[in-house]
């Protein structure tokens, strides 16, 4: 594996995750919905990843939600990657909202730490590749086990038992911190006419085996 075959390697390895995408691809129960959901309550989501836009469409449509979210911000559209926050910034920038009111839901250690440094809230769910400990200790505003803890953590729905479990397992600091980030700004993200909007991961919680991070 010298240097010089690193793109004959890369020009493999894109060729067999877009021939494969549609047949490895399997959705996670509930995201439709959840999608569906946050629609009818006026949210804005889209796709940040740091797959290429061709693959992560594909995995978009082989799961079928690509009529629900979009993709905003792919490998090709910055230079720099997760966990730089150059991706999630362009992502806010597309969408015209502010980052400062954006959440961004991620199952990887680099989505956290993303969101951090664009300073948006973070959001970790525990159903992809991500380790519960390892996403614990990079310091999200939520770990969420279940798509519907998710929908009724990112709208903001009371102080119900969904939105205490997100909390639970933070440390002490960070468990109080969420708490305040949430009666904040909901973690969503505002636009023209404050419509909300939530800056979603590429890795769209349905993603083929062997796809890129």
């Amino acid at each position: 594996e010298a240097p010089d075959h690193g793109h004959d390697l890369d020009v493999a390895y894109r060729e067999w995750n877009l021939a494969n995408t549609a047949r490895l691809i399997r959705r996670y129960d509930g995201v439709p919905e959840m999608l569906l959901t946050l629609a009818d309550a006026a949210v804005r989501t889209a796709v940040a990843t740091s797959t290429r836009r061709e693959t992560a469409r594909l995995a978009l449509e082989g799961v079928g939600i690509d009529h629900l979210v979009d993709v905003v911000a792919a490998l090709e559209d910055t230079t720099r990657h997760k966990p730089e926050p150059d991706p999630l910034l362009h992502a806010a920038a597309s969408l015209g909202v502010d980052p400062a009111d954006c959440v961004y839901v991620g199952d990887a250690t680099v989505d956290v730490l993303a969101a951090r440094a664009a300073g948006m809230a973070a959001v970790a769910v525990t159903w992809g590749a991500g380790d519960r400990g390892a996403l614990v200790a990079t310091g999200p505003d939520a770990v969420v086990d279940t798509v519907p803890d998710l929908t009724a953590y990112l709208l903001g729905r009371g102080d119900g038992a969904g939105r205490r479990r997100a909390r639970e397992g933070l440390p002490g600091e960070q468990a109080r911190r969420a708490g305040v980030s949430r009666r904040r700004g909901d973690g969503l993200c505002r636009g023209a006419g404050a419509r909300r909007a939530a800056a979603r991961q590429a890795d769209e919680r349905a993603r083929a085996p062997g796809s890129g991070r």
